[in-house]
């Protein structure tokens, strides 16, 4: 029996450990792109700083952020993987979605510019309110009003074919 000891261990993770990183594939600077710009307040004439970015990766969903906004309004991210980017500002008065997500290649540098609007933005407690009561809205009492018409609907046609006993039809 061959026993090994702790140094001939610690030397075969190295070697295993080393062999891994040569063989896995790393992404390259070619594969990223890069993302940055300006916040600009509603009107776009002055650039907001403190904001953070958010992009959002549609297919993902991860999102990634940027540390706060410069004295000039200006943002970057590093290497973002290629992928359809969702823009969101935070800013202490909220949230902001950008109009429209972003798309970046690979390789590509992309620059934007975004102004928050604080008046066209949802009223919080719209978003928020509950639903507004009716009959539909409620399961159970759906369900009867439809089982209650297809009881209705099979008691006249029943009644109709009573009525009709004594004539001739194709499906008798």
């Amino acid at each position: 029996m061959n026993h090994r000891g702790p140094l001939s261990r610690l030397v075969a993770v190295t070697l295993i450990v080393a062999v891994a990183f040569v063989f896995v594939p790393s992404a390259s600077a070619q594969d990223r792109a890069g993302l940055s710009g300006m916040v600009l307040s509603n009107d776009g004439s002055q650039p907001l700083s403190g904001a953070v970015v958010h992009a959002g990766d549609l297919r993902t969903g991860e999102i990634v952020s940027s540390t706060a906004t410069a004295a000039d309004g200006s943002f970057s991210f590093g290497a973002l993987p290629a992928a359809v980017y969702e823009i969101a500002v935070q800013t202490d008065g909220g949230l902001y979605l950008a109009g429209a997500p972003v798309p970046l290649d690979r390789g590509e540098q992309r620059i934007v510019q975004v102004a928050i609007n604080p008046q066209a933005a949802p009223d919080p407690a719209s978003v928020n309110s509950p639903p507004k009561k009716g009959i539909w809205n409620n399961p159970l009492t759906a369900a009867l009003l439809i089982i209650g018409g297809a009881v209705v609907v099979g008691a006249l046609v029943s009644a109709a074919d009573n009525d009709n006993e004594g004539v001739a039809s194709p499906f008798n």
